[in-house]
């Protein structure tokens, strides 16, 4: 492969997406950019060390700054300040105004040295980051999103896996709306290798798993993995990396990434959230808009109704 990859901010997050982008043995050059002078040389050097193991790929490795980008393929931005520990619950909105900062000062850069490049934002709280990146720049809209609810996704299904005794990779099942607070299961969606849950569940003679108390669950295990380590990076380093090989390899692959939602579901441009989306070589290829039940409807526009309010915040920042 003759590709090259930028993450742009190495705490927590990005020094995990450097380990797993090293591992997918796609990228022939790695970049690693941080406000904090030398920490993507840190960085860059700790990963070097590990090519020589035969479980590492032998990839060029370097701390740079984003004029290092202006021939990237993908840039990966986990760049930004993170959840404290301790919150009652993961209220990612709390770090909009330094976020909203963050997102304009690296986009401000980026957009200088290449518009050719599909960029992936993890930075909190995503929709609205997103939103930002993707409205206030003269970037290709569809070379530019999210990861969404990928990650509260991959949460659901392994909570549907373990209470059915399965593989979790044999659920086939979406969180939608914001990665926060106000995110939901397409519940009516959910099958298990293509069996509807609740032929499914009738089938293996066990009680139907309980819709709103799996939304809860997911949207506190986040907050769980924060109370309990300090911080979250292990899932998220693996979305991002995941969506890059999508990217890379062209597969078309179906995620619930986040996007500008600019007609689907009624919205016209004025709100980003997560629906499936084909994601491939350009980024976004195609947004589905698939068919929910009334209750899911509603919980969709209550989300988008609180990213918005979230995002008319950020507008406001200075």
């Amino acid at each position: 492969m003759n590709s090259k990859i930028g993450i742009v901010g190495l705490g927590h997050v990005g020094s995990q997406v450097l380990t797993e982008v090293i591992q997918l043995g796609i990228f022939r050059e790695i970049v690693g950019i941080d406000i904090i002078e030398h920490l993507s040389d840190g960085e860059a050097l700790d990963h070097q060390h590990t090519r020589s193991l035969y479980s590492t790929n032998n990839v060029n490795i370097k701390g740079g700054s984003i004029t290092d980008l202006n021939d990237a393929d993908v840039i990966i931005i986990a760049a930004g300040e993170s959840i404290q520990q301790g919150s009652e619950a993961p209220d990612r909105t709390l770090l909009t105004e330094a976020s909203t900062r963050v997102i304009r000062n690296v986009m401000g850069q980026i957009t200088k040295v290449t518009k050719d490049a599909i960029i992936i934002i993890i930075t909190n709280p995503l929709d609205t980051i997103l939103y930002i990146a993707q409205t206030e720049f003269d970037y290709p809209k569809e070379k530019i999103f999210g990861t969404g609810t990928t990650l509260d996704s991959a949460r659901l299904r392994s909570v549907i896996g373990d209470y059915y005794n399965v593989d979790t990779k044999s659920v086939q099942a979406n969180m939608l709306g914001e990665h926060g607070m106000t995110a939901f299961p397409a519940f009516s969606k959910i099958t298990i290798d293509g069996i509807p849950i609740s032929e499914y569940t009738q089938i293996v003679g066990k009680e139907l798993i309980n819709e709103d108390e799996i939304k809860d669950y997911v949207v506190q295990v986040a907050n769980d993995v924060l109370n309990y380590k300090g911080y979250t990076n292990a899932g998220i380093a693996k979305v991002a990396a995941t969506l890059a090989k999508a990217v890379i390899l062209d597969e078309r692959s179906v995620f619930p990434v986040c996007t500008v939602i600019d007609k689907e579901y009624g919205y016209s441009g004025d709100v980003a959230f997560s629906i499936p989306s084909i994601i491939g070589k350009d980024g976004v290829v195609q947004k589905l808009e698939v068919v929910l039940n009334e209750k899911e409807l509603k919980l969709l526009h209550d989300s988008a109704s609180y990213i918005k309010e979230i995002i008319a915040k950020a507008q406001k920042v200075k």
